[in-house]
């Protein structure tokens, strides 16, 4: 639970961490958004991607509204979709008063520069659920004030392969839970298609962001000397590496074998989860919310969960730097309800949320000690694991100096950004990958210096170097 953090977790973050925010992320329906400037009645409307925990929520959400708190109108996005909603709502000023940053490209800082947020009303309450070092200037806090708190842990990946155990036995493979070559799973695929007459592989190709989370997972395990296509050495970007090319070719060589569904061009995560779980193929690349969604949507599934360890091109097991998590959730600056969401996300950093995320089966909760005794499958138990082993925290610019954040705020997105071009690379669009990713790397170079000029800091790029990091270790952060 939260006050009683592993030691593991508590060295990685107490007081030494963390990582630069990182821009946000991914949903749409047709549902009514808050009315102008946030008013929204009696009811606190919230949105986020969060399909597993839907039915955690709508149980804090009940107990909010027993507490005498408004009743809360839940929307789960799909997360390929929500950024494109919370646009529209802001330009029509028609905001929910707490959301989450999915499908947005921006990162916190850009947004709160925005006026995008209020600050949390109980923030001193929060505060004391999280270990010192946590809640992190430039990502949670802004000018003093807490917007915003991590749900999830920074030990976590999404490059899993799931499998299906009824098609895995018709096929005869026993999926092995331990680390596994590139080859080894190509040629599981392979034959796992041979023998059963399906597809081998579901890839989520239509959901630009988690495809390249995967490529800059695969590249990790192959050995690049840093994340999110920054060598953290030197701070420079580096996109055309090796191991970028390679995971993007590998990941390709499926197609070119045709050993990949074909729709899978038109899915996004969700489709393509939906196709595999109806037995449309073998194998779907995920991460451990495939065992939450599954529980929620695809029951049957349940006892025919198989997952097996990323693939690296040795065989040894992923080493894998990330940064703490980011601010989960928000509230609206325009909202007519600031207090009473304040009181409620409250709920959303105790004990009893924390233990519930880790038998609802999302992505890894903040406190991992939670996981072993919970109800929670074996599958997403194994995962949470791995984590342990094999992800390490990285480190933080923004820790070492808050002008890093004046920078983060002026930054603009760049495309195409990684996602985009492993797209274009399965369309056949792109053909030289090592030229469109080195124009990746020189784009975020000039984005980086003119966010830099724009800031009006005295910095360069050695601000984002690191050469005191070392991989497979969690990363103290040195001031002064």
């Amino acid at each position: 639970m939260m006050s009683q953090l592993s030691r593991r977790h508590l060295l990685g973050l107490g007081g030494l961490a963390t990582a630069a925010a990182t821009g946000a992320l991914v949903g749409c329906d047709n549902s009514q958004a808050a009315g102008p400037d946030g008013d929204g009645g009696g009811t606190i409307k919230w949105w986020d991607q969060f399909l597993p925990k839907e039915e955690l929520n709508k149980r804090m959400f009940a107990k909010f509204h027993e507490q005498g708190g408004p009743e809360v109108e839940h929307t789960v996005y799909n997360p390929n979709q929500q950024g494109k909603a919370l646009q529209l709502a802001k330009q029509s000023n028609q905001m929910p008063d707490v959301f989450t940053l999915a499908g947005l490209e921006s990162s916190g800082a850009a947004l709160h520069d925005a006026a995008w947020f209020a600050p949390l009303s109980t923030a001193d309450q929060i505060r004391t659920s999280f270990p010192e070092g946590t809640l992190i200037d430039g990502v949670h806090v802004f000018d003093g004030e807490l917007y915003s708190f991590p749900l999830t842990s920074f030990r976590n990946y999404v490059t899993l392969p799931w499998g299906s155990k009824p098609l895995l036995e018709k096929a005869g493979i026993e999926a092995n839970d331990g680390p596994q070559s590139l080859d080894d799973f190509r040629a599981t695929v392979r034959q796992s298609q041979e023998r059963t007459g399906k597809p081998g592989l579901i890839l989520p190709l239509s959901f630009a962001p988690r495809m390249g989370n995967f490529v800059d997972e695969l590249a990790q395990g192959a050995g690049f000397p840093g994340m999110g296509g920054t060598e953290l050495a030197t701070g420079e970007f580096n996109f055309h590496h090796d191991t970028y090319v390679d995971a993007i070719d590998w990941l390709l060589s499926f197609q070119k074998d045709k050993l990949l569904l074909s729709a899978s061009t038109g899915m996004d995560a969700r489709q393509g989860r939906a196709r595999w779980a109806s037995g449309a193929a073998v194998w779907f690349v995920d991460g451990s919310f495939c065992a939450g969604v599954c529980q929620s949507d695809f029951p049957q599934m349940m006892d025919n969960l198989v997952v097996t360890q990323m693939p690296t091109p040795d065989g040894e097991a992923p080493v894998i730097t990330n940064g703490p998590g980011g601010g989960a959730l928000w509230v609206s600056e325009s909202s007519a309800h600031v207090e009473e969401c304040g009181t409620l996300l409250a709920l959303f950093a105790s004990d009893e949320y924390m233990i519930g995320q880790a038998e609802a089966m999302d992505a890894a909760p903040f406190d991992l000690s939670a996981v072993p005794d919970s109800k929670a499958h074996p599958t997403f138990k194994t995962c949470c694991q791995w984590f342990e082993d094999c992800a390490y925290l990285g480190p933080s610019a923004v820790a070492r100096t808050t002008d890093i954040n004046k920078v983060t705020a002026k930054h603009k997105t760049v495309k195409p950004d990684l996602g985009t071009i492993v797209q274009g690379v399965f369309s056949g669009d792109v053909s030289d990958v090592r030229s469109a990713l080195k124009k990746l790397s020189d784009d975020e170079e000039r984005a980086r210096e003119a966010a830099i000029k724009a800031a009006g800091v005295k910095l360069d790029g050695s601000a984002w170097a690191f050469p005191d990091w070392k991989p497979g270790e969690d990363y103290v952060t040195r001031t002064g």
